[in-house]
């Protein structure tokens, strides 16, 4: 099977893929931290036995989420290892996935998001979702469990990327959607602690260090919704606090 990847899952992917299926994988090109979709093949696998094994691995019976997780888009059932060294100019995911022939594309944000999403398939969301079905193609999409998950989720995997170590949970709840550690090796200044965002993820972070320590020892987490989070990250003795 050849799988798609949002650049959103890039943090868990190597983790996932190595622990998740029983079968070998390879990617079609070094993975990078930047936005840009990638590719990898597996053996010849069924929509279904994946779907499984990454609700097994990412445990999706534990999360109650706003959007529903797993097989979104049912496309064709089995299909063999193939290569492909197509390399488009693709202006979505999603015709990438398909100049890549690829049997399913694995994505953080997918759709059906209740309330908040409108329920019609028009618009740039149904020619989308149509691409898929013409193009016999699965979508799988993984929200909060793959925000919170210890090992892959998104907070436990930044925060590896971040040098923060001896991570808890930020909130007292059976479910962690946001977390806390320390900084490895010595403090650093706000504007260090940028500089290292940006040198990870290939974007400058939005800062603001007024009435802020000078050096940040203890450093709050949160991938997702993180504005409500704020004044718990403060409670909690945070130096600071990533959110997006």
């Amino acid at each position: 099977m050849n799988l798609v990847l949002d650049s959103k899952l890039v943090f868990m992917t190597n983790t996932l893929l190595a622990s998740a299926f029983p079968t070998p994988f390879c990617t079609s090109h070094e993975i990078s931290y930047h936005i840009s979709p990638f590719s990898f093949f597996l053996e010849i696998m069924n929509n279904l036995e994946l779907e499984r094994l990454l609700n097994e691995k990412l445990s999706t019976d534990r999360i109650n989420d706003y959007a529903p997780n797993g097989l979104q888009v049912e496309g064709k059932k089995r299909r063999s290892k193939r290569s492909s060294r197509v390399s488009p100019q693709a202006k979505t995911l999603i015709d990438y996935a398909v100049a890549q022939q690829a049997d399913a594309v694995l994505v953080h944000h997918g759709y059906f998001f209740g309330k908040s999403e409108n329920p019609c398939i028009r618009g740039m969301k149904g020619k989308r979702i149509k691409t898929l079905l013409v193009n016999d193609i699965n979508l799988y999409s993984y929200h909060l469990p793959l925000d919170v998950h210890p090992e892959l989720g998104n907070n436990a995997k930044l925060a590896q990327l971040l040098g923060i170590s001896d991570l808890q949970p930020l909130e007292n709840s059976s479910t962690q959607y946001s977390c806390l550690g320390n900084v490895e090796k010595e403090p650093v200044t706000a504007e260090e602690f940028a500089q290292r965002i940006e040198q990870v993820l290939q974007r400058k972070p939005l800062i603001c260090t007024e009435n802020g320590p000078h050096l940040i020892r203890k450093i709050g987490i949160c991938t997702g919704g993180g504005q409500g989070y704020i004044d718990l990250a403060a409670a909690q003795g945070c130096d600071a606090f990533y959110y997006r």
